[in-house]
């Protein structure tokens, strides 16, 4: 009877698993920066106390609309809530007309009386004709094909190829992007400014190595930017793009910030290298002058 019973209940669990569903991958959107619109904007200013604060707006269909920066990782929870995204004076941004929206944002940085001005401020303008309108950014988009990326290429069938590769290195490239978006990482010094019981001469091969490091390393970014500037005009069909455009600007962001991130680094090790040399030199030249011969 014990076999049958278990035998029994062997069968059951393997219809079970049987009949539960696979369950399917969802893949979500990744942000594209080309894809958001770029709006005018206008700056306002107002006072709590002494200090002054600076609000962007922007226009839609007429009216002024509150434009509120916000983080590329954010993009999609907004966009789920129903929040019109744009670029707006080149940052990221939720426009909106809606008051208590913009009150429960304001609320994270302010309370009680403090609020109260914030929101009378808003209210001075969300909603209402702005008076001389935005300010629109011109970006100077030329049509055409991107330099090098085309080079060697004879027929249909090798531009195909350099398209398909542009389509999927894009995507890749989003994704990196995105990734980077929500794990902000800060790129810390190879050397340490500091540090007890090194010798002067240790300290200059520390500096010198950790200079051509950053400085290596600072190239390798370099030349990444290059490579996904290619990429967006391609993917976009331009010959040149505006370096100030948010759309490009976001692209390129993560490698162009790591780029300027390792240069900084180089030239300060490359500051102490030398600082610890004079030092040394000095000390030499001490010890020469005290040598009774």
């Amino acid at each position: 009877m014990a076999s049958k019973k278990q035998s029994a209940t062997k069968s059951v669990k393997t219809t079970k698993a049987k009949k539960a569903p696979a369950k399917k991958a969802v893949t979500q959107a990744v942000f594209d920066p080309a894809k958001v619109p770029v709006l005018g904007y206008k700056l306002e200013s107002f006072n709590i106390g002494r200090h002054r604060f600076h609000r962007t707006f922007t226009e839609i269909d007429g009216v002024a609309a509150a434009a509120i920066a916000i983080s590329e990782k954010d993009v999609a929870m907004h966009r789920k809530a129903g929040h019109q995204i744009a670029y707006v004076a080149c940052e990221l941004c939720i426009v909106t007309t809606d008051v208590a929206f913009i009150k429960k944002l304001a609320s994270k940085n302010f309370e009680g009386d403090e609020l109260a001005k914030v929101m009378a401020f808003y209210g001075a303008y969300v909603g209402k004709p702005l008076l001389h309108g935005v300010h629109e950014e011109e970006f100077k988009h030329v049509s055409g094909t991107p330099y090098d990326l085309y080079v060697g290429c004879d027929d249909a069938v090798d531009f195909d190829k350099i398209d398909a590769a542009v389509v999927r290195e894009y995507a890749e490239i989003l994704r990196s992007n995105a990734k980077a978006a929500k794990s902000p990482q800060e790129v810390a010094p190879l050397f340490v400014e500091n540090a007890e019981g090194r010798t002067t001469e240790e300290a200059i091969v520390h500096f010198a190595w950790t200079a051509q490091e950053h400085q290596k390393r600072a190239d390798a970014a370099y030349k990444e930017a290059i490579r996904r500037s290619n990429i967006f005009k391609a993917k976009q069909g331009l010959e040149k793009v505006d370096h100030y455009h948010p759309a490009y600007r976001a692209f390129t962001a993560p490698v162009f910030d790591l780029y300027i991130a390792h240069r900084e680094h180089a030239k300060r090790a490359r500051s102490l290298m030398r600082a610890v040399t004079e030092t040394y030199i000095g000390k030499l030249e001490d010890e020469r002058d005290a040598l009774p011969f």
